[in-house]
């Protein structure tokens, strides 16, 4: 099974997460292959902004035999945790039909000081454990 390499660097939590999602590290980078493929036409919309929400994306896939898509990214881009940021990840989720979840350090895998930690998973492929 694929594992985030634990060799130190900048990043934790990753194996812990994908275990406690019941899900499997997929890679890092590579956003938007989270976002529905109806929905990837206004992943990035006529706003900018939207870019500036991935960075430092760790991808997570379903368990299971062959090819399995991604189903949630954890981003820790440098943004601050702001109103205006949390309404840009809500307006990006609306839009592609993805679920969010904002500045919630239970899913900090990115360790840099500075950088917030921005959840999205596809609700009808995979249901958020929180615990």
């Amino acid at each position: 099974m694929p594992k985030f390499p634990t060799n130190g660097g900048n990043y934790e939590n990753v194996n812990e997460i994908a275990e406690q999602q019941g899900l499997l590290f997929d890679r890092r980078g590579g956003w938007l292959v989270v976002v529905p493929k109806d929905k990837r036409d206004v992943a990035s919309g006529d706003d900018p902004d939207f870019g500036h929400l991935f960075d430092h994306v760790i991808r997570f896939k379903k368990r299971g035999r062959g090819i399995q898509p991604a189903v949630m990214m954890i981003s820790s881009p440098y943004l601050a945790s702001s109103p205006e940021n949390r309404a840009l990840a809500e307006e990006f989720a609306s839009r592609t039909g993805l679920s969010v979840l904002f500045d919630d350090d239970r899913f900090r895998v990115h360790t840099v000081e500075g950088s917030v930690t921005i959840v999205f998973w596809d609700p009808n492929q995979h249901d958020l454990v929180e615990d």
